[in-house]
């Protein structure tokens, strides 16, 4: 375990920018701070886990790079990769993640992890990123409210190995991809991919994929739209693989200027078609001169 020096100060800081930190160890424990400015801390526990106490720190946050005539340039901030394959990454309350961006952009919060526990502060102001693969998933807001609270508007991965999600937070990034490999995925809320260039959206389900009523997938923009893909490999009896229920909005709109974007659908073929269902509004439009969205059914 990393703890904090008895004088309060840092435990380590890599002095300068861009720095790299690796730690491997059964039991990884972090009590203290942990610092390299626009640098990476990778800590790859091959036991219980990953463990970010109250009062620990590991930080990666944006530098500034000193020129010769004293000008200062801010840096990206750098990458926090926690790793516990067979085991838990926790950041306990109290405890704090931070690849914020001062003045530049933020950086990437990288977890791998059997199971998690993310009741702590992770902090990505800047358009931080996330990266999440999980055994499993308590639930959805698990994970997705400590990276809203946070700043993360950057992309955003989460892959769950087994178990299915039910989306019921609302999520806003400028990239939003989500894949259940055993589950299903049920989106019961918002996900806000626009911006000036709209922005990507994957969900991918191991077996159906449901898009309930008043629940919104929006990749549209202001200059040029983005994409939306839906993918389920397999039904259930009675209902389809994919099912965009009524009132559901998928939205890939190009408001101002460009292109819009597309919207694709995958799912298994059946003797008259796909195996989706799409009684929900599709938006593609753009303006005059510019090409309307596409849809494509894979």
């Amino acid at each position: 375990s990393f703890g904090r020096p008895a004088s309060g100060t840092a435990l380590g800081v890599i002095e300068g920018a861009g720095g790299r930190l690796s730690v491997v160890g059964r039991r990884i424990g972090v009590a203290g701070d942990l610092e390299s400015p626009s640098g990476t801390i990778t800590l790859d526990a091959r036991g219980a886990g990953v463990f970010v106490e109250a009062g620990g720190r590991v930080g990666v946050d944006s530098a500034k790079l000193v020129l010769s005539e004293g000008v200062q340039v801010p840096m990206e901030a750098g990458t926090v990769q926690l790793r516990a394959a067979n085991g838990n990454v926790s950041v306990a309350p109290g405890g704090t993640v931070s690849v914020a961006g001062s003045d530049a952009a933020g950086g990437l919060v990288s977890i791998t992890a059997a199971t998690m526990d993310l009741a702590g502060t992770l902090s990505g102001d800047g358009g931080g990123r996330a990266a999440i693969d999980v055994g499993s998933l308590a639930s959805f807001a698990a994970v997705n409210a400590p990276l809203e609270a946070g700043g993360f508007t950057g992309e955003r991965s989460i892959r769950v190995r087994d178990g299915s999600v039910r989306i019921d937070q609302d999520v806003r990034a400028s990239g939003f991809s989500l894949a259940a490999d055993r589950g299903a995925i049920d989106v019961a809320a918002l996900v806000d991919a626009r911006g000036e260039r709209g922005g990507r959206i994957a969900l991918d389900a191991g077996t159906r994929l449901t898009v309930e009523r008043d629940a919104a997938l929006l990749a549209s923009a202001s200059s040029r739209g983005g994409e939306v893909r839906l993918a389920a490999r397999d039904g259930a009896p009675g209902a389809p693989a994919i099912d965009v229920a009524n009132g559901a909005v998928i939205d890939v709109s190009a408001h101002s200027s460009g292109d819009a974007g597309r919207i694709v659908f995958a799912a298994p073929r059946t003797a008259t078609g796909v195996d989706a269902s799409l009684a929900g509004t599709v938006v593609g439009t753009a303006q005059p001169g510019r090409a309307t969205g596409d849809v494509v059914v894979a």
